[in-house]
């Protein structure tokens, strides 16, 4: 087992089930694991006399987040610096956040222990949130060349194709 009683946990994923039936039971919220079952069937880890889930949807919420990790989660992924006002910036490609206010920090701005070069979005992140969704898009003009498996891989499902014509 991963996680031991005591643990105190965050949850990152979730098989839908607790979502919709549990509302406190969301993304981001932190927990404390009070028994786990120890035969590993189903959901081994009980949250807060509560909540039951799996491994794949906790992570230890003391958890320090590096640089690389950071800049691997998906586009959409929203970090929160120190500043009072316009301090959420999203995730917008591969190495850009921007904020309402268009406003950018990039790869080279944040460091190791993400702290940040640039005073005027911040000296360093607080918070950082994953989308709870795919995004398949970014903000990128150009046209992306795909095969199906790599846009089913991408979309984590298969597709169909129903319309195969090209733009005019």
């Amino acid at each position: 087992m991963k996680f031991k009683v005591g643990d105190k946990v965050r949850v990152i994923g979730d098989s839908g089930f607790h979502m919709k039936y549990n509302p406190p039971f969301k993304i981001g919220s932190i927990f404390e694991i009070t028994n786990i079952n120890e035969t590993g069937l189903g959901r081994p880890y009980e949250l807060n006399n509560m909540y039951c889930c799996k491994e794949w949807e906790i992570e230890l919420a003391d958890k320090k987040i590096t640089k690389e990790e950071l800049l691997k989660m998906p586009i959409g992924t929203k970090i929160t610096t120190d500043l009072k006002e316009n301090n959420v910036f999203i995730k917008m490609d591969e190495e850009n956040f921007i904020n309402e206010e268009e406003n950018y920090i990039c790869n080279d701005d944040i460091l190791e222990d993400l702290s940040i070069t640039d005073e005027d979005m911040g000296t360093k992140i607080i918070k950082i949130e994953e989308p709870i969704y795919k995004t398949v898009y970014d903000y990128t003009r150009e046209v992306q060349e795909m095969t199906i498996s790599e846009i089913e891989k991408v979309l984590g499902h298969k597709v169909k194709i129903i319309n195969n014509e090209e733009e005019k």
